[in-house]
C-alpha cells in the first residue's frame, strides 16, 4: 500500500479519509487530484425477510490523467458494468476525458438513490396499511426502524449535494468544461432525490 500511495502521489489525510469508513460525504481539492467520498445504499433482508438500508463506503481520487477508486466492500460488483464497457470499447467513455468516468461512477452511486427511495415508500406503505388493521409492538419497532433509515439517508445525502454543488461551482482543473455539464445533470439528480426524502420525513 505505501508503494502505491507513494506511486501516485496521494496525501496521508486523504488515505487517513478513505480508511475512515465513518466519514460524511465531501469533495476536497488537493494540488493535483479532486477527493471525494460518498456513501453507495444496498437494500438487504433480515431473518424474518423484512428489508433494511445498509451502505458502505465508496473514495474517488480524480487526477488530471486517472481516477481511482476504494470501495469499503472487496467483493462488490457495483462497477461492474462500467468496467465492461470500457473493456469493450462502447459508448464514448474511451473518448473522454477521465473526469467523465468520475462522472459515471458518481452518477452509478446517485442513480441507485432512487431505489432506495423507492423502497423506503414501499416499506412506509406496508407500515401504514398493517396499522390500520392491528398495531404490534413489532410494527412500532418497524415505524421506528423505518424513521432512523430515512434520517440517516438525508444525513448523507445532503452533504453529498452540498459536494456535488461545489464541484459545479467551483472551477477544478481536473474538471473539463466539456463535462461540466455531466456534473450539473448529476446535482439534479441529486436535488431531486433530497426532494424524496424531504417528502419521506413529513410522512413519516
Amino acid at each position: 500500500m505505501r508503494e502505491f500511495v507513494d506511486y501516485f502521489e496521494i496525501h496521508a489525510l486523504t488515505m487517513e479519509d478513505v480508511l475512515n469508513s465513518g466519514q460524511l460525504p465531501k469533495t476536497e481539492a488537493y494540488p493535483d487530484y479532486l477527493f471525494v467520498t460518498l456513501k453507495h445504499y444496498n437494500i438487504s433482508s433480515d431473518e424474518q425477510g423484512v428489508n433494511f438500508i445498509d451502505n458502505h463506503q465508496i473514495s474517488l481520487i480524480l487526477s488530471y490523467n486517472h481516477v481511482i477508486s476504494f470501495n469499503e466492500y472487496r467483493s462488490s460488483t457495483f462497477y461492474d458494468s462500467i468496467l465492461e464497457g470500457i473493456k469493450s470499447g462502447s459508448g464514448i467513455i474511451l473518448q473522454k476525458k477521465v473526469d467523465y468516468l468520475a462522472y459515471l461512477l458518481l452518477d452509478k452511486v446517485v442513480d441507485h438513490y432512487y431505489l432506495i427511495v423507492e423502497e423506503m415508500h414501499r416499506e412506509l406503505n406496508i407500515i401504514e396499511n398493517d396499522i390500520t388493521e392491528r398495531f404490534s409492538s413489532f410494527k412500532m419497532d418497524r415505524i421506528l426502524s423505518s424513521k432512523r433509515e430515512i434520517l440517516e439517508f438525508r444525513k448523507e445525502v445532503i452533504p453529498l449535494r452540498d459536494s456535488l454543488m461545489k464541484m459545479r461551482n467551483e472551477e477544478f482543473s481536473m474538471i473539463q468544461k466539456t463535462n461540466a455539464k455531466y456534473f450539473s445533470d448529476l446535482l439534479d439528480h441529486l436535488q431531486q432525490v433530497t426532494m424524496q426524502i424531504e417528502i419521506l420525513r413529513e410522512w413519516n
